[in-house]
């Protein structure tokens, strides 16, 4: 009777497609890996090394059965305690995928019976079934090497106290710290016992403070499972150690146990190096005198029980304390922390010493050093200037640019510059007005060192000025104004400072303007051209000028004539280039508006509505199920009525049919993965607003792998 239930849950639960756990089994693991390719890409902390890994025996994947995987939560959470990791299991890996909706999952995996590891015999002298173990040589780089994991079971509750204690152990061999050796040592035992960890010892009476009870539960078949324990073992640095990870069912095949590894938890506390250069955006190590220099970052994967001093051996043509603010020959590590950091700061010394190096060796563990290698520069102070041209009385207005050579910048980032006016720009226009002016900025580089300079702006003796020197459009009036004198005449006979007329042909004017300064009547003459063109002619071309609601985009093309430049407005943006590429956001249409603009002022304004045709259907022509997304063949339509898709094979078979456009084909068949290839459809559909019109789509579509 046990047998007939077991095998009933699992082919229901193979029938609940959602849960927050991703489990791949070794079969579907890429062809080219191994058990050792699983441990390093999988299991291994930053800096570990492991050789001669095996699975129940072999260095292949061929006995890998589907009792070994490895798993993630995904973007979403579960209640296990681990986001990523190494699954192995008593039965198919597979069987962890929640939710609880069995108190039975299990499955016999007759092709993983004939390997028992002699080391499951250390914990149990019941016969044993399904064993699964993953073993190999390490050399750990510190005295601990530690790893997370959490032990489940389907024995859970209902076996708790019998004799169906599906066991587990961590067994490592090697010399021992204190003297002798390991052998075969467990070291996944309950907290401060020396008892292997079971439903016999971990259930909701005994230890439960690590027991989870994972009835209904949501995310995880199992029926319950362990908080997270960490496996520790002390080891003597740089020694060869072996590590069995071993699981069995015992005195029957069936209700699964697993035991699931976290990634990247095995470690010896091995210091891995970064580093923060906020002045460099290429290589941090590259530094500058007076910039601000490197912060080294030390970080190791736990806390230690002592403190610990990390010796550092400075060499390189920089001198240390000269070159570089001193560095100390150790740094603290203290036992609580995971981090600490020191800072590499150049010194600038205004001398000529060309590139220097900094080399700093380290003991990232108690088997290796390592070497950080910094490339230190001089530093060429900035040497700013202004350049303009002298304003003469026509002007209004002078260009101001500022020149900087020496100072540190690469290809992110240049200098900044800060002007008396408050511009940030290199290259500034100041107003010319009657006195002098003082106008200065300040540069900065990377190294945020700033220097400034200083000029004076202003007109000596010339004093008028046209402020409107334009270009009018045919049929438009020119306004022309000379400001900075007492009075003014100009060659049309007119005496104010403000003219206007209608130009109807290439026009030259003067004006003369007079001003008592400091006693003397100043005389200053203008010119002033005055020059009409044809105005332009705005013209829009839209392909589409309606779009499908699936792809509102359309292409606006300006083919406007006499025009230079133009101004594009569409649904309250603006855009400047000839042609658009524009998705429509309004449900119903866009107006656009373009206005066209000659060389001048002249302009001329068009517009032209983009509609959305509502009811459509979209059919993809391919999708890719093995990939990360476009994982279904997914029709878009809206307003439906009635809808139908029949898809067939190259032999003209039935793989796939829905009356419904939300259920999408998957690529498989009576859940068989499907060949690649094309496939033919017959789409029939209807919409709300025309229900009796059915319409048929036909074509074909291509299934990629």
């Amino acid at each position: 009777m046990k047998r007939f239930f077991i095998i009933l849950f699992v082919v229901f639960l193979h029938a609940v497609g959602y849960s927050q756990l991703v489990v791949t089994r070794s079969a579907d693991f890429p062809p080219n890996w191994t058990p050792d390719s699983l441990v390093r890409n999988i299991l291994l902390g930053p800096g570990e090394e492991v050789f001669n890994v095996k699975y129940n025996g072999d260095t292949t994947a061929a006995k890998m059965c589907n009792a070994l995987g490895k798993f993630t939560t995904d973007r979403n959470s579960t209640n296990l305690g681990i986001r990523r990791g190494i699954i192995m299991s008593t039965g198919h890996v597979g069987n962890a995928i929640g939710p609880n909706i069995s108190g039975s999952i299990g499955s016999d995996l007759m092709e993983c019976n004939s390997y028992v590891d002699p080391a499951l015999k250390t914990i149990s002298d019941e016969r044993m079934y399904n064993a699964s173990t993953l073993e190999f040589d390490f050399i750990p780089k510190s005295n601990t090497i530690t790893f997370r994991y959490v032990f489940a079971s389907e024995e859970y509750p209902e076996f708790v106290g019998g004799s169906f204690n599906d066991v587990f152990g961590f067994f490592i061999s090697g010399p021992q710290p204190t003297g002798g050796v390991y052998r075969d040592h467990n070291i996944a035992l309950v907290p401060n016992t020396n008892f292997p960890i079971s439903i016999n010892t971990i259930n909701d009476e005994q230890n439960s403070q690590y027991y989870v009870d994972n009835t209904n539960g949501t995310t995880i078949q199992y029926d319950g499972f362990t908080t997270v324990f960490t496996a520790r073992a002390s080891v003597i640095p740089c020694q060869t150690y072996h590590l069995k990870m071993c699981i069995t069912d015992v005195n029957d095949s069936w209700y699964d146990s697993a035991v699931f590894i976290e990634a990247e938890s095995f470690t010896s506390n091995t210091i891995i190096t970064n580093f923060n250069n906020p002045t460099s955006w290429g290589d941090p190590l590259e530094i500058h005198e007076g910039c601000y220099g490197v912060d080294v970052i030390f970080t190791r994967p736990n806390p230690e029980t002592e403190n610990k001093l990390i010796p550092l051996t400075i060499v390189g043509t920089a001198s240390n304390g000269q070159d570089y603010q001193p560095i100390s020959s150790s740094i603290a590590f203290p036992a609580a922390d995971t981090m600490v950091t020191f800072r590499v700061q150049p010194i600038y010394d205004g001398i000529d010493e060309g590139v220097e190096t900094i080399t700093i060796v380290y003991q990232s563990n108690e088997c290796e050093t390592d070497t950080i290698n910094i490339t230190l520069y001089d530093y060429t102070p900035m040497q700013p200037t202004i350049s303009f041209v002298q304003p003469t009385s026509d002007d209004v207005s002078v260009e101001l640019t500022a020149v900087v050579t020496g100072g540190y910048t690469d290809q992110y980032v240049g200098y900044s510059y800060t002007w008396s006016n408050d511009d940030v720009f290199r290259q500034i226009t100041v107003p010319v007005t009657e006195s002098l002016v003082e106008y200065w900025y300040t540069v900065r580089d990377k190294c945020m060192v700033a220097y400034s300079d200083t000029v004076l702006i202003g007109k000596l003796s010339e004093f008028a000025a046209v402020t409107n020197r334009v270009t009018v459009c045919v049929g438009h009036e020119a306004t022309l104004r000379v400001d900075g004198g007492d009075w003014q005449v100009w060659s049309t006979g007119d005496s104010t400072n403000t003219i206007s007329f209608v130009p109807t042909q290439d026009t030259m004017l003067t004006v003369t303007s007079y001003k008592w300064w400091n006693d003397v009547l100043w005389e200053d003459v203008d010119t002033v051209y005055v020059t009409f063109k044809d105005r332009p002619v705005a013209a829009i071309m839209a392909d589409p000028e309606t779009v499908d609601i699936f792809d509102k985009t359309t292409v606006l093309t300006d083919v406007s004539t006499l025009s230079v430049f133009r101004e594009w407005c569409v649904e309250g943006t603006y855009m400047y280039d000839k042609v658009l590429n524009y998705s429509v956001h309004d449900p119903d249409s866009a107006v656009v508006r373009l206005v066209a603009y000659s060389d001048s002022t002249c302009s001329d304004t068009t517009y032209k509505t983009i509609y959305v045709k509502k009811e459509d259907i979209w059919i993809p022509n391919s999708f890719t199920p093995d990939a990360n997304s476009n994982n279904y063949f997914e029709l878009k339509a809206r307003n439906l009525a009635s809808y139908s898709i029949c898809i067939y094979n190259r032999w003209g078979n039935l793989v796939f049919e829905s009356n419904s456009i939300d259920h999408s084909w998957d690529g498989t068949y009576k859940n068989q993965i499907c060949n690649k290839g094309s496939y033919a459809y017959i789409i029939r559909y209807s919409f709300a607003d025309t229900p009796g019109q059915i319409k048929t789509r036909t074509g074909t579509l291509l299934l990629i792998r």
